[in-house]
């Protein structure tokens, strides 16, 4: 799919004090190491698994899901929605992904869209819904890391996609918003430590 914008991206949008009150959040948090999200129980139950899917996706994850956060986020999202031209249709979130990359730490080309919506009669909120935009929240200072970049795939009429390095996340606060379905990719971090808060939004499957 050709789009004009295929992310959209407010510099320094959440101030220091935002920043520090998630990591505070998680500090008593127990982590777990992040997972494709196809066949998690398989890939965790499977040490051979669990190791093929280190060389894929190395982060270290935990949940976080107060309400004020998304009070916060929701101003943006409609405004990257609107002013990006997308106006996807979307009315709930996932719960937030907390995410750590250490050194030597990555994620590997990927897509956020499971191509499916959720089966879950037990949350009616997301019941039958699916993503559709996502987002990333940078929560560290650029001097405190090098690496960890985030890059998308962008697809070109030639044939030839086009790799593209999301430069506007670099600063502290700073959130990128792009459709689910764009391939993307954080390299590996090379000295210190990224933190991120990412999140999905989901909506009923496009007609």
């Amino acid at each position: 799919m050709y789009l004009e914008n295929y992310y959209y991206y407010f510099t320094k949008a959440f101030n220091n004090e935002f920043c520090e009150s998630i990591q505070k959040i998680v500090k008593d948090k127990t982590f777990e190491k992040g997972v494709v999200s196809k066949g998690k129980n398989e890939i965790k139950d499977s040490p051979f698994e669990f190791k093929k899917n280190l060389t894929y996706r190395d982060s270290d994850i935990c949940w976080i899901n107060d309400q004020w956060i998304y009070d916060c986020i929701q101003p943006f999202l409609h405004e990257a929605n609107k002013m990006a031209d997308w106006n996807y249709q979307v009315d709930s979130y996932e719960d937030l992904q907390f995410t750590r990359y250490k050194e030597n730490q990555h994620y590997d080309w990927h897509f956020d869209n499971l191509g499916k919506p959720f089966n879950t009669p037990d949350n009616p909120l997301n019941h039958g819904k699916y993503r559709k935009i996502s987002f990333s929240i940078n929560l560290s200072d650029p001097k405190n890391y090098e690496g960890g970049k985030l890059c998308f795939e962008f697809p070109e009429a030639a044939g030839s996609n086009r790799i593209v390095e999301c430069e506007q996340l670099k600063e502290k606060g700073s959130v990128v918003f792009f459709p689910s379905f764009m391939k993307h990719k954080v390299t590996p971090v090379t000295r210190g430590e990224r933190n991120s808060l990412v999140g999905w939004c989901l909506g009923y499957p496009f007609v």
